[in-house]
């Protein structure tokens, strides 16, 4: 069962890639991170470092690469994701084709590493959304997970939030 669920993700995944055009962090180290650029559709979000995210703005939505990160040990994720934000801030502040951006978002289970690495939390608004990203992405961890005894913990989602702008300023200091 833990096999053909894995096939199933990896295919899911694969589909999103090519369906949304879903690409790797300019210049990566590790390829663990997809960004999906794409509208806000939602309301208006103001974030703290005052920028305000409206309706039609240029934002990239960040997924996690399942398939690269099955092996990892958890102990590397932390310092795997900061070394991929720290690429994507550097792009952000130096290639053309993300300079309309004004923000990146997730929705995950991984919020407080995300908090950690300088992105706001937020919980999610819809509540049949946090619900489907609860059960997707816990059905994913298992997937990918070892199998493990005893009761597994559903944690619940959130939505995490960075500007382009601190995105960048946290690049930069981490020089």
């Amino acid at each position: 069962m833990h096999k053909l669920m894995m096939r199933f993700f990896n295919y899911m995944e694969k589909r999103s890639i090519e369906k949304n055009q879903w690409r790797f962090v300019p210049n990566s180290e590790y390829n663990c991170v997809y960004l999906d650029m794409m509208k806000h559709k939602g309301k208006a979000i103001t974030l703290n470092d005052g920028t305000v995210i409206h309706k039609g703005d240029l934002v990239a939505e960040v997924h996690i690469n399942n398939k690269e990160m099955k092996d990892t040990d958890v102990r590397k994720v932390f310092g795997m994701l900061n070394a991929e934000f720290n690429a994507m801030g550097k792009a952000l502040a130096s290639m053309e084709e993300y300079a309309d951006l004004k923000g990146i978002f997730g929705r995950t289970l991984l919020y407080p590493i995300n908090k950690r690495l300088g992105f706001e939390v937020h919980e999610i608004r819809s509540i049949g959304l946090k619900l489907f990203i609860k059960y997707w992405d816990n059905l994913i961890k298992i997937a990918f997970s070892e199998p493990k005894k005893g009761k597994t913990i559903l944690r619940e989602p959130k939505e995490v939030w960075i500007s382009r702008d601190a995105l960048i300023k946290k690049t930069s200091k981490a020089k």
